[in-house]
């Protein structure tokens, strides 16, 4: 026969608010470790470890046409000067 105590359930409680606190902070640091900076892109187009295109496309930069590692540089350009 199963019986509910009032600590048992208070126990459970406390590991389910622990468990989706962890689960939470989880996908969080994966979120912050995930991103990367914009100076971090701009230094990689700099030491070309990335190609220019893949810079624009990282940056978000809505740039149709010729020349586009002229257009990363322009905008990297802030980053350069700091």
């Amino acid at each position: 026969m199963l019986i509910c105590r009032w600590r048992t359930h208070a126990l459970r409680f406390r590991h389910r608010y622990l468990m989706r606190r962890l689960f939470f902070a989880f996908i969080f640091l994966i979120l912050l470790t995930g991103c990367q900076s914009k100076r971090d892109i701009c230094t990689d187009s700099a030491l070309l470890n990335i190609t220019c295109g893949e810079a624009k496309k990282k940056l978000g930069l809505k740039y149709k046409g010729e020349g586009t590692c002229g257009v990363v540089a322009n905008y990297c350009e802030f980053f350069y000067e700091n």
